[in-house]
């Protein structure tokens, strides 16, 4: 028999980051898009830019990401300048980069000092 989750993860790992909704954010390993979906869902009005190494979870994002860029890129070299964004997401998907302290250094220096949440 199918059971629901009694917690809805998207939603509460975005609680979690205390989003204002008009911040500029990077959701590095973005994969099927659910972050940026659930985002937009809740009316999020900064710009919204998805980035993960897999063509095909892209393409499994673009129905949920809106107009939202999506970009293949890989979260070890990403190609933004220090600070580009005010926040960056990287949900889930540090088990799957072979090198997790260059990729956290890396998400790190995308977006500014405000926050940057790890779920």
């Amino acid at each position: 028999m199918y059971q629901r989750p009694a917690l809805d993860i998207f939603s509460g790992s975005l609680d979690l980051a205390e989003l204002r909704g008009d911040e500029s954010v990077l959701d590095v390993g973005c994969g099927n898009g659910r972050y940026l979906g659930a985002l937009l869902g809740r009316g999020h009005q900064g710009l919204l830019c998805g980035a993960d190494l897999s063509p095909g979870m892209l393409r499994n994002a673009r129905p949920v990401a809106g107009e939202a860029p999506l970009l293949i890129v890989d979260a070890q070299a990403l190609p933004f300048e220090a600070d580009s964004f005010d926040v960056t997401l990287a949900m889930h998907m540090l088990y799957h980069v072979p090198d997790r302290s260059v990729a956290i250094a890396d998400c790190g220096g995308c977006s500014g000092p405000t926050v940057l949440r790890w779920s």
